[in-house]
Parts: C-alpha cells; structure tokens; sequence
C-alpha cells in the first residue's frame, strides 16, 4: 500500500468515512474508492483530491503525501502564518479571520 492509500485508510477510520461516503461524496464508483485504497491512486483527479481532502478534513498536500502535516496553513503574504488542525477548510478560515480582526490586522468595513 503507498503513502496516500494509507493516509486515505487511516483518516477514513479514525472519522467513521465509509467507502460509500467517499463514493457518494465524489460522484465516483465504489470500485474506484476501492483501487485508491489498495494502492492505486495515481489516477485520481485534482477535484477528486480536493474533494476527498476536504471531507477527511485534512489538507490535499497532506492527503497526498507531500507534507505531514495534516491541518491548512493560513498566511497573508506569507506573513500572520496560523496553523490550524482538525478542522474543515471554512471553519479555518472562520477562525483566522477572527484572529487577525482581534489582532487588529484586518477590519470589516461597510454597512448592512
């Protein structure tokens, strides 16, 4: 089994994802999901990562083996850097947005 079919097993066992979630959840066949968990998933798209990478709350570089770390690392011009794990895409967002407008970095401006 290679690197990205056991990250994609273990993530899926510790997040109760079944087979048919990621089945269901990517619009693919059950057999593709199968051939990426036996090792073959040199064949998956950049949708389908992105996609499988944000249901297992994980990062698509992290899915695919290129960092080991498995949460976002959130910068604005690659300063402020925030590293969030365990967590969706949005809900990191949401969350680095509250720090920088409490740290004064950022500010809403406008009306309702």
């Amino acid at each position: 089994m290679d690197k990205i079919s056991e990250r994609i097993t273990k993530l899926m066992s510790d997040q109760s994802v079944t087979e048919g979630d990621i089945s269901t959840a990517l619009h693919v066949p059950n057999t593709r999901v199968k051939r990426w968990l036996s090792g073959d998933a040199r064949k998956m798209t950049r949708g389908e990562i992105i996609t499988l990478s944000s249901l297992l709350s994980v990062s698509p570089a992290y899915l695919m083996g290129w960092e080991d770390f498995k949460g976002y690392v959130l910068t604005i011009n690659g300063e402020n850097e925030m590293k969030v794990m365990n967590t969706t895409k949005s809900e990191a967002i949401e969350m680095y947005m509250k720090v920088l407008l409490e740290k004064g970095i950022m500010k809403i401006v406008g009306t309702d």
